[in-house]
């Protein structure tokens, strides 16, 4: 797993976490990836990536399914603020 900033992690059970997006610390590439990290066993797992890289964003874990929405993006100001899913 590459070094990231911004990424986002939430809690799925008492030692599962889900973690999404994030950008580089050179903040020269952001991210589309969505790992799940056990810590009993200190392992994570690659999942499918998301449709759009993002960092800043939110994201909730509802009846099985995850949502991620909004973040950013590169670009200029507003130009890089996503509202999309």
């Amino acid at each position: 797993m590459p070094n990231y900033s911004q990424l986002l992690c939430i809690p799925l059970h008492t030692s599962l976490y889900i973690l999404t997006g994030g950008i580089n610390y050179k903040l020269d590439n952001i991210y589309d990836t969505v790992y799940v990290y056990n810590s009993n066993s200190n392992k994570i797992y690659k999942l499918a990536e998301m449709k759009q890289a993002r960092y800043t964003h939110s994201s909730i874990f509802i009846n099985g399914i995850l949502y991620v929405s909004g973040g950013r993006y590169f670009g200029d100001d507003d130009t890089a603020i996503l509202n999309s899913c």
